[in-house]
């Protein structure tokens, strides 16, 4: 017998990688759980608990990127969505969240097709804690221009990038302010150049700071579609300014847009994946039906949002398959006090 294709190598390749850190993960579980019966003391049972139930979680996410990943084989889309230089899926009937950190003020809920871990699109949050109980939260929406393995590497390079300035920040030792959006993509262009030229491959990117006190969404945007805010009377506010992708040369720098926000607005970020997504019709899902079901469901909360927003676009599709990633985030601005 021959050798395995090479998509065949790289599936299992896929496979048992998620399957070896899903054992790792029960591994940990399983330790502190051990540890646990062994405390002797209230507090390290406490922190135990809490160190046990966190590798409980990343075990369900792992589980989860195991479970998509068995169903596009299974539909032989697997070579599409890992390998190739092309994207098939549809539209799932049922979904599930993404699992992000958020901040008092902010009902946050987000989506990732088909896959959080495989393709282009990356997507991060970071809450941004101030002296006298400020408070703001920082999103990082990113998509590499392209499909397939060397999209995968590169955004892996982007979290890693990203992760480090957040530590930095955190330790007040890094030279990039997370509180400032032109800062943020001034430096990862930086520090993506290389790797991206050398795949000739280019990057959109939107940094943007949505803080509840100060009442204010900051963005900076390298070539990506820019947030959507929805008054709560249903006003739509446009926001339009964008600058060169990220990764075209490396003495690009960046400027920051400001506008002001109120609770019960409602903020859309997103990829092109969304409003690119094309029906059978030849027709595109388009920004202007985003903001028609932001409109329509802007009472409602972050996740029944999202969840109206994917659902009118499947109804859109019509069956016809995605051709490209998908990330949605959606942010209801909440009254003064709550969460």
């Amino acid at each position: 017998m021959g050798e395995p294709a090479p998509h065949t190598r790289r599936r299992e390749a896929m496979r048992q990688i998620l399957r070896e850190a899903i054992q790792r993960e029960t591994d940990a579980f399983n330790y502190y759980q051990k540890a646990r019966a062994r405390a002797h003391v209230p507090e390290s049972e406490a922190l135990l608990l809490q160190l046990a139930e966190e590798e409980r979680k990343h075990r369900a996410i792992l589980l989860e990127e195991l479970r998509k990943l068995e169903r596009l084989l299974l539909r032989g889309s697997a070579e599409e969505a890992i390998a190739a230089e092309h994207v098939s899926y549809h539209v799932p009937e049922d979904f599930d969240l993404r699992r992000l950190q958020s901040t008092r003020g902010l009902d946050l809920a987000a989506v990732s097709l088909p896959m959080e871990m495989i393709g282009g699109d990356f997507l991060d949050t970071v809450p941004l804690t101030r002296p006298r109980d400020g408070r703001a939260l920082g999103l990082f929406l990113y998509d590499i221009m392209g499909h397939g393995l060397e999209s995968t590497r590169l955004k892996a390079l982007a979290k890693r990038s990203f992760t480090e300035m957040r530590e930095s920040w955190a330790s007040r030792r890094g030279p990039v302010d997370l509180d400032r959006p032109e800062e943020v993509l001034s430096a990862l262009n930086q520090g993506l150049i290389d790797a991206c030229q050398s795949h000739r491959r280019f990057v959109t990117a939107l940094y943007c700071v949505v803080d509840p006190i100060a009442r204010t969404l900051t963005y900076a945007s390298a070539g990506h579609e820019t947030p959507i805010v929805i008054r709560a009377n249903g006003e739509y506010i446009h926001l339009s300014q964008t600058q060169l992708l990220l990764c075209v040369t490396r003495e690009l720098t960046y400027d920051d847009v400001r506008v002001p926000i109120e609770p019960g607005d409602v903020l859309a970020l997103y990829s092109d994946g969304i409003t690119e997504a094309m029906g059978a019709a030849e027709e595109m899902f388009g920004r202007a039906r985003v903001r028609a079901v932001l409109q329509r469901l802007r009472e409602e909360d972050a996740a029944t949002i999202a969840r109206g927003i994917v659902e009118e676009m499947r109804g859109f599709l019509q069956g016809e398959p995605m051709t490209d990633e998908a990330t949605l985030v959606v942010i209801k601005v909440e009254p003064d006090g709550e969460r």
